[in-house]
Protein backbone atom coordinates (compact mmCIF):
# COMPACT_ATOMS: atom_id res chain seq x y z
CA UNK A 1 0.00 0.00 0.00
CA UNK A 2 2.16 2.68 -1.54
CA UNK A 3 1.36 6.56 -0.59
CA UNK A 4 2.84 9.13 -2.69
CA UNK A 5 3.45 13.23 -0.74
CA UNK A 6 3.48 15.54 -2.60
CA UNK A 7 4.70 19.17 -0.98
CA UNK A 8 4.32 22.72 -3.02
CA UNK A 9 2.23 21.09 -6.01
CA UNK A 10 -0.78 21.61 -7.93
CA UNK A 11 -3.47 20.09 -9.16
CA UNK A 12 -5.23 21.28 -12.39
CA UNK A 13 -7.69 21.21 -15.02
CA UNK A 14 -7.79 17.75 -15.70
CA UNK A 15 -6.85 16.33 -12.18
CA UNK A 16 -2.84 15.91 -12.60
CA UNK A 17 -0.29 16.39 -10.46
CA UNK A 18 1.93 18.99 -11.05
CA UNK A 19 5.18 18.54 -8.17
CA UNK A 20 7.52 21.30 -7.53
CA UNK A 21 10.12 19.90 -9.89
CA UNK A 22 7.31 20.25 -12.44
CA UNK A 23 7.00 16.54 -13.45
CA UNK A 24 2.93 15.64 -14.11
CA UNK A 25 1.76 12.84 -12.91
CA UNK A 26 -1.61 11.53 -14.09
CA UNK A 27 -3.56 9.51 -11.38
CA UNK A 28 -4.44 6.58 -14.04
CA UNK A 29 -8.02 5.98 -12.68
CA UNK A 30 -8.66 3.25 -15.25
CA UNK A 31 -5.62 1.49 -15.97
CA UNK A 32 -5.51 -2.41 -16.79
CA UNK A 33 -3.05 -4.78 -15.31
CA UNK A 34 -1.17 -3.53 -12.78
CA UNK A 35 -0.91 -0.27 -14.63
CA UNK A 36 -0.87 1.65 -11.16
CA UNK A 37 -0.30 5.56 -10.58
CA UNK A 38 3.22 5.42 -10.03
CA UNK A 39 4.35 4.44 -13.42
CA UNK A 40 4.52 5.21 -16.52
CA UNK A 41 2.45 8.25 -16.06
CA UNK A 42 4.74 11.55 -15.51
CA UNK A 43 6.25 14.00 -17.90
CA UNK A 44 7.73 17.07 -17.58
CA UNK A 45 5.93 20.51 -17.76
CA UNK A 46 7.50 23.17 -18.58
CA UNK A 47 5.01 25.59 -16.61
CA UNK A 48 5.13 27.18 -13.08
CA UNK A 49 3.76 25.60 -10.39
CA UNK A 50 2.89 28.11 -8.56
CA UNK A 51 1.03 29.99 -11.26
CA UNK A 52 -2.98 28.85 -9.42
CA UNK A 53 -5.82 30.38 -8.91
CA UNK A 54 -6.01 28.99 -5.39
CA UNK A 55 -4.18 27.86 -2.69
CA UNK A 56 -5.15 24.94 -0.18
CA UNK A 57 -2.51 24.65 2.90
CA UNK A 58 -2.68 21.91 5.14
CA UNK A 59 -2.35 18.02 4.94
CA UNK A 60 -4.83 16.83 2.28
CA UNK A 61 -6.04 13.62 0.79
CA UNK A 62 -6.38 13.26 -2.84
CA UNK A 63 -9.18 11.37 -3.67
CA UNK A 64 -9.00 12.31 -7.12
CA UNK A 65 -12.06 12.56 -9.92
CA UNK A 66 -15.27 12.68 -8.41
CA UNK A 67 -17.95 10.89 -10.87
CA UNK A 68 -21.58 11.42 -10.61
CA UNK A 69 -22.69 8.11 -12.11
CA UNK A 70 -23.20 5.55 -9.14
CA UNK A 71 -21.34 2.37 -10.41
CA UNK A 72 -18.21 5.18 -11.13
CA UNK A 73 -18.50 6.72 -7.70
CA UNK A 74 -18.97 3.70 -6.00
CA UNK A 75 -16.21 2.10 -7.13
CA UNK A 76 -13.57 4.28 -8.79
CA UNK A 77 -14.29 7.71 -6.90
CA UNK A 78 -13.71 5.62 -3.33
CA UNK A 79 -11.16 3.46 -4.85
CA UNK A 80 -8.42 5.15 -2.23
CA UNK A 81 -10.78 6.71 0.69
CA UNK A 82 -10.19 2.86 2.70
CA UNK A 83 -6.91 4.68 3.32
CA UNK A 84 -8.43 7.99 4.65
CA UNK A 85 -7.48 8.92 8.24
CA UNK A 86 -9.40 11.78 9.44
CA UNK A 87 -7.09 12.42 12.29
CA UNK A 88 -3.95 12.58 9.65
CA UNK A 89 -5.81 14.83 7.13
CA UNK A 90 -7.04 18.19 6.61
CA UNK A 91 -9.71 17.66 4.50
CA UNK A 92 -10.45 15.17 1.18
CA UNK A 93 -9.76 17.13 -2.17
CA UNK A 94 -11.84 15.66 -5.39
CA UNK A 95 -11.49 16.93 -8.72
CA UNK A 96 -14.83 17.20 -10.67
CA UNK A 97 -16.74 20.31 -12.85
CA UNK A 98 -19.37 19.63 -10.96
CA UNK A 99 -18.65 21.09 -6.84
CA UNK A 100 -21.80 19.60 -5.45
CA UNK A 101 -22.57 16.19 -3.99
CA UNK A 102 -25.77 14.91 -4.49
CA UNK A 103 -27.99 13.36 -2.23
CA UNK A 104 -26.79 9.62 -3.12
CA UNK A 105 -23.44 10.64 -3.05
CA UNK A 106 -23.62 12.17 1.05
CA UNK A 107 -25.43 9.06 2.06
CA UNK A 108 -22.75 6.74 0.82
CA UNK A 109 -19.99 8.91 2.38
CA UNK A 110 -22.44 9.02 5.49
CA UNK A 111 -22.18 5.24 5.52
CA UNK A 112 -18.50 4.66 5.13
CA UNK A 113 -18.10 7.21 7.78
CA UNK A 114 -16.46 10.11 5.59
CA UNK A 115 -19.65 12.11 6.13
CA UNK A 116 -18.29 14.71 8.57
CA UNK A 117 -14.87 15.30 6.84
CA UNK A 118 -14.24 18.10 5.20
CA UNK A 119 -14.63 18.25 1.17
CA UNK A 120 -13.28 20.35 -1.03
CA UNK A 121 -13.97 20.15 -4.57
CA UNK A 122 -11.19 21.39 -7.03
CA UNK A 123 -12.19 23.12 -10.35
CA UNK A 124 -9.38 25.36 -11.09
CA UNK A 125 -5.66 24.93 -10.85
CA UNK A 126 -5.21 25.19 -6.82
CA UNK A 127 -1.89 25.09 -5.55
CA UNK A 128 -1.57 22.41 -2.14
CA UNK A 129 0.48 22.75 0.52
CA UNK A 130 0.75 18.72 1.12
CA UNK A 131 -0.85 16.26 -0.72
CA UNK A 132 -1.25 12.77 -0.13
CA UNK A 133 -1.89 10.46 -3.32
CA UNK A 134 -2.52 6.47 -2.04
CA UNK A 135 -2.90 3.75 -4.41
CA UNK A 136 -6.41 2.15 -5.05
CA UNK A 137 -8.04 -0.74 -3.25
CA UNK A 138 -9.78 -1.08 -6.69
CA UNK A 139 -8.78 -0.58 -9.88
CA UNK A 140 -11.59 -2.03 -13.11
CA UNK A 141 -10.61 -5.25 -14.45
CA UNK A 142 -7.67 -5.44 -12.24
CA UNK A 143 -7.91 -5.15 -9.07
CA UNK A 144 -10.01 -5.27 -5.66
CA UNK A 145 -7.98 -5.72 -2.42
CA UNK A 146 -9.77 -7.47 0.72
CA UNK A 147 -8.83 -4.06 2.82
CA UNK A 148 -10.66 -2.11 0.33
CA UNK A 149 -13.38 -4.43 0.45
CA UNK A 150 -13.90 -4.45 4.21
CA UNK A 151 -13.92 -0.85 3.78
CA UNK A 152 -16.60 -0.90 1.79
CA UNK A 153 -18.78 -3.35 3.53
CA UNK A 154 -20.63 -0.99 5.75
CA UNK A 155 -24.08 -2.56 5.77
CA UNK A 156 -25.96 -5.67 7.39
CA UNK A 157 -29.02 -6.88 7.76
CA UNK A 158 -31.84 -7.39 5.37
CA UNK A 159 -34.67 -5.41 3.48
CA UNK A 160 -37.57 -7.99 4.06
CA UNK A 161 -39.73 -7.12 1.05
CA UNK A 162 -37.20 -8.59 -1.33
CA UNK A 163 -35.97 -11.61 1.24
CA UNK A 164 -35.54 -14.73 -0.56
CA UNK A 165 -36.95 -13.32 -3.76
CA UNK A 166 -35.51 -13.12 -7.48
CA UNK A 167 -35.04 -9.07 -7.82
CA UNK A 168 -34.72 -7.84 -11.51
CA UNK A 169 -32.89 -4.11 -11.43
CA UNK A 170 -35.07 -1.99 -13.96
CA UNK A 171 -33.22 0.27 -15.92
CA UNK A 172 -36.72 1.41 -18.25
CA UNK A 173 -35.98 4.86 -19.10
CA UNK A 174 -32.04 4.52 -19.07
CA UNK A 175 -31.59 3.67 -22.61
CA UNK A 176 -33.46 0.28 -22.31
CA UNK A 177 -36.24 1.20 -24.37
CA UNK A 178 -37.20 -2.98 -24.81
CA UNK A 179 -36.96 -3.72 -21.53
CA UNK A 180 -40.77 -3.70 -20.61
CA UNK A 181 -41.06 -6.82 -23.01
CA UNK A 182 -38.50 -8.43 -20.55
CA UNK A 183 -40.15 -7.51 -17.69
CA UNK A 184 -43.19 -8.35 -18.35
CA UNK A 185 -42.76 -12.21 -19.00
CA UNK A 186 -39.96 -12.07 -15.93
CA UNK A 187 -43.30 -10.64 -13.90
CA UNK A 188 -45.03 -13.71 -15.10
CA UNK A 189 -42.47 -15.78 -13.63
CA UNK A 190 -42.08 -14.24 -10.12
CA UNK A 191 -39.31 -12.14 -10.49
CA UNK A 192 -40.06 -8.97 -8.39
CA UNK A 193 -38.60 -5.72 -11.09
CA UNK A 194 -37.38 -3.39 -8.80
CA UNK A 195 -36.21 0.22 -10.17
CA UNK A 196 -33.25 0.93 -7.46
CA UNK A 197 -33.73 4.71 -7.99
CA UNK A 198 -37.16 4.62 -5.89
CA UNK A 199 -35.04 3.28 -3.02
CA UNK A 200 -32.27 4.65 -0.88
CA UNK A 201 -28.66 3.32 -0.78
CA UNK A 202 -29.28 1.71 2.01
CA UNK A 203 -32.30 -0.19 1.40
CA UNK A 204 -30.31 -0.87 -2.07
CA UNK A 205 -27.60 -2.51 -0.12
CA UNK A 206 -30.20 -4.37 2.16
CA UNK A 207 -31.94 -5.88 -1.39
CA UNK A 208 -28.73 -7.18 -2.34
CA UNK A 209 -27.80 -8.68 0.99
CA UNK A 210 -31.71 -10.59 0.84
CA UNK A 211 -32.29 -11.49 -2.43
CA UNK A 212 -32.16 -14.92 -3.78
CA UNK A 213 -31.26 -13.85 -7.08
CA UNK A 214 -30.45 -10.63 -8.62
CA UNK A 215 -30.40 -9.90 -12.81
CA UNK A 216 -29.92 -6.70 -14.78
CA UNK A 217 -29.06 -5.04 -17.95
CA UNK A 218 -25.58 -4.18 -17.55
CA UNK A 219 -24.07 -1.02 -19.06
Amino acid sequence: MDMYEYKNCTVGRNSEITTSCNEVIFPNHRSRYGNIDKIPNIRKSLSNTKIAESTISGCNFYAGIKYDYYGHFLLESLSRLSHFDDNKYDAILWFSKNDEFSDWQKEILNILGLGEAKHIVIQKKTFIENLHLWERGYIAWDLFENYHSEFLGKVNGIFEPFKNKKCWLSRLGNNAPEEFLIEHFLKLDGWMVINPTDHSVLEQVKLFNSAQTISGISG
